[in-house]
């Protein structure tokens, strides 16, 4: 299970990542495509801190896992429905 969820998250940020200009251009916002991809660096390191920390507290690694996996495809979303308004 780890595998997979671990593989469909970094799947996920890969595609976005490797999509941002493409994007950013369909919305005419090419100038913004750095901005958008640094966003995602930097949530990813607050992020990657915040479980972390969580992680060492609590020690619930399946349940740590399956809210990163949420709050993932949330940002997914979020960044979607962005574009689209």
């Amino acid at each position: 299970m780890f595998v997979i969820m671990f593989g469909l998250t970094l799947g996920v940020f890969n595609a976005l990542g490797t999509a941002v200009d493409e994007i950013a251009d369909a919305f005419d916002i090419k100038e913004m495509s750095a901005f958008i991809g640094a966003g995602f660096i930097i949530g990813g390191i607050v992020g990657s801190a915040i479980y972390g920390i969580l992680l060492d507290k609590y020690h619930k690694f399946k349940l740590t896992l399956i809210i990163i996996q949420i709050t993932s495809i949330f940002a997914v979303v979020l960044f979607t429905l962005v574009l689209m308004f």
